[in-house]
């Protein structure tokens, strides 16, 4: 837990925030945060160099380059989980296809889904989250966050 918390101060420390909050949880927390947050300006690579970074997220920085997503505008931090989250816009430098992202969430090594109108939808105008936790190598989740000009139901 304490280098969660080192990690996350040491990005409040280094990089500018505009924002930042916690999320509390009265059937998990007992009155403490579960979740700490940092929304700013600065990339995956330059989160990998802080002291107490994930192993998983120094291990996928060649994925989010070959991917061509580099700039992270949130950094979460989950006490309870020990994991987190790094927010991305998915069509950061180019429009991305279906295709794009299904690479992406393969190189990441989650499973993709097997629908194609899931695969349209997740590919659409919005961002993507890449959880790690502080215990693996892997990527534990992704998750897309959609946000669309008009009124639009998931398949």
């Amino acid at each position: 837990l304490a280098t969660l918390r080192t990690y996350l101060f040491e990005v409040w420390d280094r990089f500018p925030t505009c924002a930042s909050g916690a999320d509390f949880d009265s059937g998990r927390s007992g009155g403490n945060p579960v979740k700490l947050w940092h929304f700013g300006r600065h990339t995956a690579k330059q989160l990998s160099s802080v002291k107490g970074a994930p192993k998983a997220l120094i291990a996928k920085l060649p994925v989010f380059h070959q991917h061509g997503l580099s700039r992270v505008f949130c950094t979460g931090i989950d006490l309870d989980r020990l994991s987190t989250n790094l927010y991305f816009r998915l069509h950061e430098n180019k429009q991305r296809s279906s295709e794009d992202v299904v690479a992406l969430l393969q190189d990441l090594g989650v499973k993709v889904p097997a629908d194609e109108e899931m695969r349209r939808y997740i590919a659409g105008p919005g961002t993507i989250a890449v959880t790690f936790r502080w215990d693996s190598m892997n990527c534990e989740r992704v998750a897309c966050y959609i946000v669309s000009p008009t009124e639009v139901s998931p398949p």
